[in-house]
């Protein structure tokens, strides 16, 4: 078993970017170097270069002063994220249909029942995790690694905005069905069904976040 040691400037870097996508640094938030340094018990050399590498992967945005914020993210983008969301994983979703396996299913529907027993803030990390695996799971199974990439940047930009979607009540129960729906469309290998699930949930998950992000999403 090997073991892969990690320099202090990627740990600093993984950690503020695990924050970010996580929605504990939500868009907006300005991020105090000095304060960084002090609770992670660093020096200001792997901060700032971990900046750096946020910015240049458009998490964090430099203002007047070297003021550093978390990007926002503009109700537009909110809306072409999700439009593309539904034609790449619905796509990905119909591929997956024809390569899925009883074994696959099992796996789909054990996701299922593992985010559905998340109920409190608590576990929401453990939801979110769940969550990933369960998109990932199904758009792995269609077998095309250039689509998986491009998947990977839309959902980079969704993770930061649906934490405060799944906890409500409403957002979890929501989710729920949709991903059982799915799991039975996939199941079934009927593509028209699924591509109208597919559709729904991106259309459902983009609303609940936009409601709950209020008046704090820039309008462009």
């Amino acid at each position: 078993m090997s073991i892969v040691y990690k320099n202090l400037n990627q740990l600093v870097y993984e950690q503020l970017r695990s924050e970010i996508l996580q929605g504990k640094l939500p868009p907006g938030t300005r991020i105090k170097q000095e304060e960084l340094t002090q609770r992670l018990g660093v020096s200001r050399t792997p901060v700032r270069e971990s900046i750096h590498r946020l910015e240049m992967e458009g998490l964090v945005e430099f203002e007047r002063r070297n003021s550093v914020l978390v990007s926002r993210i503009s109700r537009n983008r909110i809306e072409e994220v999700f439009e593309l969301r539904a034609v790449l994983e619905g796509y990905a979703a119909e591929k997956a249909a024809e390569r899925i396996t009883e074994e696959d299913t099992k796996k789909l529907r054990k996701f299922i029942a593992e985010m559905d027993a998340c109920h409190s803030k608590q576990q929401i990390e453990r939801l979110l995790s769940k969550n990933d695996e369960f998109h990932r799971f199904i758009c792995s199974r269609a077998g095309n690694e250039v689509l998986l990439e491009m998947l990977e940047q839309i959902w980079r930009d969704i993770k930061r905005l649906r934490i405060n979607y799944l906890i409500t009540p409403e957002g979890h129960e929501e989710s729920t069905r949709e991903h059982e729906s799915l799991v039975d469309a996939i199941e079934s290998h009927d593509k028209k069904r699924i591509r109208q699930i597919v559709q729904k949930h991106s259309e459902s998950s983009k609303k609940g976040i936009l409601a709950t992000l209020g008046s704090t999403a820039e309008a462009s």
